[in-house]
């Protein structure tokens, strides 16, 4: 997933949501100053709901309102940054 020369200074971050993947890069380690939180979001062609429950036992959640949620939690220990995958369905 990434370069082993920065295995020490990069931490995957469990998520609910199979469409999001977080990871964290420790600003020791970049000499930042601020952690940064990275974000892979892929967007499906259609919104779906996923299957996985939140914590709590709440209906699931979509991967939008688990990202909004995540965003909120790490906005206050680093900075967020993003990346976007997006598939346009091709039309017959």
């Amino acid at each position: 997933m990434y370069r082993q020369e920065l295995e020490k200074g990069v931490q995957k971050i469990e998520s609910m949501s199979s469409d999001l993947m977080w990871l964290l890069l420790k600003k020791e380690f970049f000499n930042t100053e601020r952690d940064i939180y990275l974000c892979n979001y892929y967007i499906p062609p259609q919104t779906r709901i996923t299957n996985e429950s939140n914590p709590n036992n709440n209906p699931p959640l979509s991967p939008m309102d688990t990202l909004k949620q995540k965003v909120e939690r790490y906005s206050a220990k680093g900075d967020i940054l993003y990346l976007w995958e997006t598939l346009i369905a091709e039309q017959d």
